[in-house]
């Protein structure tokens, strides 16, 4: 795992918290006994619900599980056969899930944007092999992500809540990738970037389309500006009065330049 997590405890095993705060022995006649999975599951979904209130409920009886990896596997309904597993903080799924509220809770209770997240990618391809590849991120490189399928308006409200939290951008960070063929293994790579920015911006220019990755490096320029000038709620309000009106009915809607 990488040096920058920041918990020194172990993680505990949910099922052994619960034992320990029923404060006696299982009784399978007449306690019920979920899978670790199935916790996992009820939050993640509350947070894809962006239902803040239910994740504050959930993190004042245990503070602790803000640090925690939670566990969540999704399979793809096509041939060749994939899954994806994602074994990550809260924050993550708050960063992938586009949760606003629930992004603001975490980082507000102490959510560590710099703790690793890891998603698995397993596929058989058509000729039976079977191949994985292992992506460890610090969380917070997530955001060129979400900044990629974003309005500049929600990213720059995004980055509010992480600026008023003093998150340091100016961290060095790197993420690694392992992709495992099961008859040639390949070595772990290593990739170094000076700082949080630097990052999103090479995962942007990596993964961005090419007709539109003009119009998103505007867009992080603009975003880096306000995140250091201090000037991101200067785009948010200027987004709101540009927000074109809804053309009523029998009207046309006009098409206007804006950033997406």
């Amino acid at each position: 795992m990488t040096t920058h997590l920041l918990i020194t405890r172990k993680f505990e095993n949910l099922h052994q918290e619960l034992d320990c705060l029923r404060g006696r022995p299982v009784n399978p006649s007449l306690d019920i006994d979920l899978p670790t999975y199935i916790v996992d599951y009820a939050i993640i979904s509350a947070i894809k619900r962006d239902s803040a209130s239910y994740l504050a409920d959930y993190l004042r009886k245990y503070p602790s599980h803000i640090y925690r990896f939670f566990y969540q596997e999704t399979g793809v309904p096509q041939k060749p056969t994939r899954k994806m597993i994602t074994i990550c903080p809260l924050l993550h799924y708050a960063l992938r899930s586009n949760a606003l509220e629930c992004i603001r809770v975490l980082i507000q209770r102490g959510a560590s944007a710099f703790q690793p997240s890891y998603v698995i990618e397993w596929a058989v391809t058509r000729g039976g092999d079977s191949k994985i590849e292992i992506v460890e991120k610090q969380t917070i490189a997530w955001l060129a992500e979400l900044i990629l399928e974003n309005v500049i308006e929600y990213s720059a409200k995004v980055l509010n809540h992480f600026k008023q939290s003093n998150v340091d951008f100016t961290k060095p960070l790197e993420t690694r990738v392992q992709r495992i063929n099961l008859k040639n293994p390949i070595p772990t790579k290593t990739i170094q970037y000076d700082d949080v920015w630097h990052c999103i911006e090479k995962i942007i220019e990596k993964i961005c389309p090419q007709e539109d990755l003009n119009n998103r490096k505007r867009i992080m320029k603009k975003l880096r500006s306000g995140f250091a000038m201090d000037t991101l709620e200067n785009i948010i309000k200027k987004r709101k009065i540009e927000e074109p009106k809804k053309p009523t009915e029998g009207e046309p809607e006009k098409l206007q330049d804006k950033d997406v």
